[in-house]
């Protein structure tokens, strides 16, 4: 006589998710069973045991480039003997971060005109530090720069007197999304130069 254990089938729904976060994966089992230990991997050194009787459910930490899937393995194994399974996996895609630009002006006189602009994480501190900024005009860019070990730039523009509505543009790098300051800039008005004219007084026959 043979006795077989129940076959119970696991899943895990497939995510996606920012880098440097974490996401809560919940696992189903079906029939229903709150007993025996899920062991998940991902193949990079992370490995957690969850335990059914207590949760069905753990937070992974996202790490890695974005773009890339990470395979999470989940393997049963019930110490009873009373489920089996074949275990299974799903996947977590990494995707970008935000980010989020604010400029304001530094000079504005003709001649020069001068624009900082500063980048930082979703989170509002931690610095970005690599990637292209552009000021626009409308949908002209009039000036660039790189971050390059700073946050901030300082960008020098070619602007006759007159009124502007600009508009700093952060394209974005491997890590984190695109992002613009439509404030900042806007309605920036840049002066001619005063000039002092002098004339001395004569006298004259």
């Amino acid at each position: 006589l043979t006795v077989s254990s129940n076959a119970v089938t696991i899943t895990a729904p497939n995510k996606e998710s920012k880098f440097g976060t974490t996401v809560n994966i919940e696992i189903t089992t079906d029939p229903n069973v709150n007993q025996g230990i899920v062991a998940v991997t991902d193949g990079n050194g992370f490995t957690q045991d969850i335990n059914l009787a207590e949760s069905n459910s753990f937070d992974y930490p996202v790490n890695g480039m974005p773009g890339n899937e990470i395979t999470l393995t989940y393997t049963y194994n019930d110490a009873t003997s009373t489920y089996t399974s074949e275990g299974t996996t799903s996947k977590v895609t990494i995707t970008k971060r935000d980010s989020i630009t604010s400029s304001e002006s530094v000079s504005t006189n003709v001649g020069n005109v001068k624009v900082s602009v500063s980048v930082v994480d979703e989170d509002g501190t931690t610095p970005i530090t690599n990637g292209t900024v552009n000021i626009l005009n409308g949908n002209t860019v009039i000036g660039t720069a790189l971050l390059s070990g700073s946050n901030t730039v300082v960008i020098s523009l070619d602007l006759a007197a007159g009124t502007y509505d600009l508009v700093a543009n952060y394209t974005g790098n491997d890590y984190h999304i695109t992002s613009k300051d439509e404030d900042g800039l806007n309605g920036l008005t840049v002066s001619s130069n005063a000039v002092t004219i002098t004339a001395p007084n004569k006298e004259s026959k």
